[in-house]
């Protein structure tokens, strides 16, 4: 029997419980972001990523890793990235930065 301590597959983060509000952000960045971010692959899509984005010190912007430079990139976007501004509000976006924090 092989046992391996401290691994989690993809598979079990993504079905863990989440709060309420983890919960909503994961609907919220499965209508919104999937298409272009990874939550739970190393592998870039249109964008980066976003496995374990606020464990790193810096965004792959170069902006340190904070709920308020994750913000504004969600609202205002980034290079290639749309504004979200007219898409989600103040809310929606807590939500979505409280399921980021899980990945």
């Amino acid at each position: 029997m092989l046992i391996c301590v401290g691994c989690e597959s993809s598979r079990s983060r993504e079905e863990r419980a989440l709060t309420p509000t983890q919960n909503r952000g994961r609907v919220i960045f499965q209508a919104n972001c999937q298409l272009c971010h990874n939550a739970y692959k190393k592998e870039p899509l249109q964008g980066p990523p976003l496995v374990g984005v606020f464990r790193k010190h810096d965004l792959p912007s170069g902006m340190p890793a904070t709920d308020e430079h994750v913000r504004e990139t969600i609202k205002m976007g980034r290079r290639n990235m749309p504004p979200f501004n007219l898409v989600l509000d103040d809310q929606q976006i807590d939500d979505l930065l409280a399921f980021l924090h899980t990945l």
